[in-house]
């Protein structure tokens, strides 16, 4: 996730040659971001977002048109 964060960031034509993240890469980042958010949700006591419901969603979607 923070190499393809910095090749965006950081942006050359060397970068944009080598972002090119591959669909293992997408799902490992959206995973992660998953577990990142629900655990700030818990931890701030967050019971109003539906975020990391409507993520898993997303991503099932995805999986299931997709992969």
């Amino acid at each position: 996730m923070f190499s393809l964060r910095n090749k965006t960031v950081h942006y050359t034509p060397e970068n944009s040659i080598a972002l090119k993240p591959k669909l293992s890469e997408i799902m490992q980042i959206w995973n992660q971001s998953l577990k990142l958010i629900s655990i700030m949700e818990k931890k701030e006591k967050i019971i109003d977002s539906n975020f990391t419901e409507n993520l898993k969603n997303h991503i099932n979607s995805f999986k299931e048109k997709w992969i």
